[in-house]
């Protein structure tokens, strides 16, 4: 296992995490630390645990945001799918048609 120093809220945290993994773990802990922060300048210094409860809040508002838009764009490939299998149902239906009227005339 690899060993990283993080620093959150002016803390420093050692972690541990697969080697290869550290520049990840970094870039994760300056993610949390921007929100910890954003939330330090909108409450002031309210405690460590109640910053990180915070900032684990926001995160996860913006993980329940991003998965609803996945969902929703899912969704509208499933509906572009279906549409897609009707139109070439049309088009068969239409094919048939006109080789109808063709032997027809």
């Amino acid at each position: 296992m690899a060993q990283v120093n993080i620093s959150i809220n002016g803390r420093s945290f050692p972690m541990t995490c697969e080697p290869g993994d550290e520049g990840k773990l970094k870039d994760l802990a300056r993610y949390v630390d921007s929100h910890v922060a954003n939330h330090v300048q909108n409450v002031g210094q309210v405690g460590d645990a109640r910053l990180f409860l915070m900032a684990a809040l926001t995160i996860a508002a913006e993980l329940g945001d991003a998965v609803g838009q996945l969902e929703d764009m899912q969704h509208g490939l499933a509906m572009g799918e279906e549409a897609a299998a009707a139109l070439d149902e049309a088009a068969r239906r239409i094919d048939t048609l006109s080789q109808k009227v063709e032997a027809t005339a």
